[in-house]
């Protein structure tokens, strides 16, 4: 199972590197506190990117579930992308090889914000949690795999959306501050005051 934070290049060019990398470090806080639930096991890092492995498939799809709705309760943070795949792997010097990985990892950058995705494999290996959403994706052809791979989107049933910020990307929940800018008839939401005055000045930038 992989996960990342999409479209984290603009809240870094917004925020600042301090700024982003606490936002790294909350997300690393979240994730590793649901994995210790789920009996997930966080093999490496990389930037704002997680590789993990779970023993039991049922327990990925849990911790993926359950991740979501935690990063969606966070007042302001981009959007989190899940993907997962089931079978074996080779293990070698502390990391973990082999086309599952690489299936896993694929199916990762197919996913849109605040989106899991998991394959067919994993589907049929796996007992859905209650109150789970399953919607068939259907075949997807995904780069570096000779086969078009089935997906599948996981997520809690009542899980609300949150707006996104247009300038820093950043998922924002019903409870957070923002700064509303009035647009065209329209009602636009954003993380800062430095956000609305980004818009502001390039509108068609970010529309």
């Amino acid at each position: 199972l992989f996960e990342d934070l999409a479209g984290f290049t603009p809240p870094t060019e917004s925020m600042g590197d301090v700024a982003a990398a606490e936002v790294v470090d909350r997300f690393s806080v979240l994730l590793r506190g649901a994995a210790t639930v789920h009996d997930g096991r966080v093999v490496k890092q990389i930037g704002d990117e997680f590789m993990m492995t779970f023993a039991d498939p049922s327990r990925a799809v849990a911790f993926a579930i359950a991740l979501g709705d935690i990063v969606a309760d966070e007042p302001r943070f981009p959007g989190l992308r899940i993907g997962a795949h089931f079978g074996t792997v080779l293990y070698r010097e502390g990391d973990y090889l082999g086309a599952t990985v690489n299936t896993a990892s694929r199916v990762t950058t197919a996913a849109d914000p605040h989106q899991t995705l998991i394959t067919r494999s994993l589907f049929d290996a796996a007992q859905m949690p209650a109150g789970a959403s399953v919607t068939a994706i259907g075949p997807r052809a995904l780069k570096g795999i000779v086969e078009q791979v089935e997906l599948f989107a996981v997520e809690r049933r009542d899980r609300a959306a949150g707006t996104v910020d247009p300038v820093c990307q950043m998922v924002l929940s019903a409870e957070a501050d923002t700064v509303d800018v009035s647009w065209q008839g329209t009602v636009i939401r954003f993380c800062s005051r430095a956000c609305a005055e980004q818009f502001r000045s390039n509108p068609a930038r970010y529309r």
